[in-house]
């Protein structure tokens, strides 16, 4: 098992990843990472403006691996 982080960015504001998650492999995290992302996006759909929403896979080292986006912009 090897330790990541999953630190988010909602509109430009972090919210750090201090205790992390034990998983299988880098594989198993970008999983992570995509299904966090989604459940995020569907929790925060904006009403009025954009939603620019990240996550990244950082390794043991902190050192990123992965990063996804979602961007929602209604004209």
């Amino acid at each position: 098992m090897h330790r990541y982080f999953f630190p988010i960015e909602l509109n430009g504001k972090s919210k750090r990843d201090a205790d992390g998650v034990d998983l299988m492999d880098d594989a198993a995290a970008k999983r992570e990472a995509i299904v966090t992302i989604a459940q995020l996006a569907a929790e925060n759909i904006p009403h009025n403006g954009p939603l620019v929403l990240s996550v990244r896979v950082l390794d043991a080292a902190l050192s990123t691996i992965f990063k996804t986006t979602v961007t929602f912009d209604f004209e």
